[in-house]
């Protein structure tokens, strides 16, 4: 390979590599995306499950080469090809789709260099190929959904884009009930966990989903009658009844409500948090911030806690990070340990978001 083509080879992927983040960040986000509706949808759903690991391969990185330069022939395996607009799918393969594969969860599992292995080592599709291939019927479901790529306008290329990250999202989904954590780990490597994914802003569902199973794990291990509790995130404490995002509580009595919130509190936050704690006859009530700066108007929603106190309603702010490295402190390493499967686990039971979902499984696989 010359200079100037290994240069338009690096700028094709990256190319690539862009459509494919954007691509798949706003569908793994859009919840209203949960099926697929191409016509090929049921090739493509067949593909990404199915037993043919080089053939799912296949079929992603077919699809986003052609997404992200139409003039390059979705029939083309290899640049030997004699078919017009032949490129190296191979290169694409282990360069782009196997990393983005593996950061997202492993939509496929296997191979780093999916186009080395027979099934895909032919110039492109056509009777030689199929000749040879060992799975016909994966064979004639993938050939059928390039020759779609390839026939079909640019709407159909990103609609059979969509569908192949619509089933993705779906299969990763269904992973998510797998849970691969360690056995044991300390205050500062549970820190950077969850500093990484508590920085990302979530209209506060993280924030709530963390903090909630920090607190459940840490009463577990007491000889305590307190409970906490925690609703759907993101759901109004009025139609929930709550007077908190998470609420402590000794039998039907409330010790503590914690609000919890992503960004700097302004005075109309603690309004609120003021009304409910009065509406729910709550007496303890503590702010969690996950904000470089906690309050926006500090001098006055100080002085606005001070006059609440003296009412007898003691409320309190913390860093929320701060505040997690005690409880985790209070922890022996094994639950700690415990508390990443937690927040696995309530993430799903509290409805959040699949990509914050899927954001704390990677965090803990890299463990």
């Amino acid at each position: 390979m010359t200079k100037s083509s290994k240069s338009e080879s690096s700028d094709f992927h990256q190319k690539a590599r862009e459509y494919l983040e954007a691509r798949w960040n706003e569908i793994s986000l859009d919840e209203a995306l949960v099926a697929p509706s191409s016509p090929k949808s049921e090739a493509i759903s067949s593909l990404l499950r199915g037993a043919d690991i080089t053939y799912a391969f296949m079929l992603i990185t077919q699809a986003i080469g052609k997404a992200a330069d139409l003039n390059r022939n979705a029939l083309c395996i290899q640049v030997s090809s004699e078919l017009p607009g032949s490129w190296d799918a191979r290169s694409l393969a282990s360069k782009v789709i196997v990393p983005w594969n593996t950061k997202v969860g492993r939509v496929v599992n296997g191979s780093s260099d999916p186009y080395v292995n027979n099934p895909a080592r032919f110039p492109n599709f056509g009777p030689a190929m199929r000749q040879q291939a060992k799975a016909k019927a994966g064979y004639d479901l993938l050939s059928s959904v390039c020759d779609k790529l390839q026939s079909g306008s640019p709407d159909d290329v990103e609609e059979i884009v969509k569908d192949i990250l619509i089933v993705a999202k779906q299969v990763l989904s269904e992973k998510i009930g797998e849970f691969h954590g360690p056995q044991r780990i300390s205050v500062p490597d549970l820190i950077a966990v969850v500093r990484d994914y508590i920085s990302k802003v979530s209209n506060g569902a993280r924030l709530q989903v963390v903090c909630y199973s920090a607190i459940q794990v840490l009463l577990e291990g007491q000889a305590s009658s307190l409970r906490v509790s925690s609703e759907k995130v993101n759901a109004s404490d009025a139609s929930t009844g709550n007077s908190g995002d998470v609420v402590v509580k000794d039998g039907n009595d409330v010790v503590l409500a914690i609000e919890v919130k992503d960004r700097p509190v302004v005075i109309n936050d603690i309004d609120s948090t003021i009304l409910k704690a009065r509406d729910a006859s709550v007496n303890n009530v503590l702010i969690l911030i996950r904000a470089t700066k906690l309050l926006v108007d500090e001098d006055v929603a100080l002085r606005r806690f001070s006059k609440e106190f003296v009412s007898g309603l003691d409320i309190n702010h913390a860093d929320a990070l701060d505040f997690m490295k005690v409880l985790f402190m209070l922890m022996t390493p094994q639950a700690r340990a415990a508390f990443l499967r937690r927040v696995h686990e309530n993430l799903n039971d509290l409805g959040v978001k699949y990509a914050h979902v899927a954001a704390w499984s990677e965090s803990v696989s890299a463990l």
